[in-house]
């Protein structure tokens, strides 16, 4: 081998050494890639449903043409169908990797990564409309040194429901407000709980209260205030 391509080689091992190697995903990660994965192809679905409906809203009721994209129709309808089941199942996958890390962290070092600073032994749901808020907490990645409010918000109706989003009051320790968060789903299917996760980039955060839902852009009436209030972190 010549000098210069051994330089060439060593070049790029070091290149490549020096860069490292990409960080694993946590089962936790991995879940909930999958759950944003899987919203994103139940959102192309319904769009490209939405679609051939219009379609066959064009063609004469009865002809072939009509008929062949009744089928296609009705095959979409299936998957849908079939996404939502699957939704649920990644649902439950994911709260069983979060309860998993949870186990994990406190057997090696007493103090899992995700903290919940503020999670209501029993509280109540709320139910809006057709969406429902169940628990919901905010916690602490302490790996990551990041706050989130995290629960599942579950689609009641008959219907598909587009551009649904949560909102929630931040508070600190003295109650008061330092900021709102939120978190989106472009459609959430009929029967389906949505784990969602808003981001809290205020290290003062402390609790949340929920705030309001959103339908398509449009507000629905929020509870009365301070009844859906998270109470501060034990000791804080």
């Amino acid at each position: 081998m010549r000098f210069w391509d051994s330089l060439g080689i060593l070049g790029v091992v070091g290149l490549l050494a020096a860069c490292g190697s990409p960080r694993v995903l946590t089962e936790v990660e991995v879940q909930e890639k999958a759950l944003t994965d899987l919203n994103a192809t139940m959102h192309a679905l319904n769009k490209k449903l939405n679609v051939v409906r219009s379609q066959q809203l064009l063609l004469p009721k009865g002809s072939p043409r009509y008929l062949s994209v009744g089928r296609e129709v009705a095959l979409l309808n299936e998957q849908s169908s079939n996404l939502a089941l699957e939704w649920e199942g990644k649902v439950m996958d994911l709260d069983e990797a979060r309860r998993k890390a949870a186990e994990a962290a406190i057997a090696t070092t007493n103090a899992p990564p995700v903290v919940s600073t503020n999670a209501p032994a029993a509280a109540a749901a709320i139910t809006h409309g057709d969406l429902t808020l169940h628990s919901f907490t905010l916690t602490t990645d302490t790996d990551q040194g990041t706050k989130a409010v995290t629960g599942e918000v579950e689609n009641t109706g008959p219907n598909a429901l587009a551009d649904v989003s949560v909102a929630f009051n931040v508070l600190d320790a003295d109650d008061q407000n330092v900021g709102i968060v939120s978190d989106q789903i472009a459609t959430l299917e009929p029967g389906v709980r949505w784990a969602f996760k808003a981001l809290v980039l205020d290290n003062a955060a402390d609790s949340a209260e929920f705030l309001e839902f959103k339908i398509a852009g449009n507000p629905v009436t929020p509870p009365a205030p301070g009844t859906t209030t998270t109470p501060p972190a034990p000791g804080e």
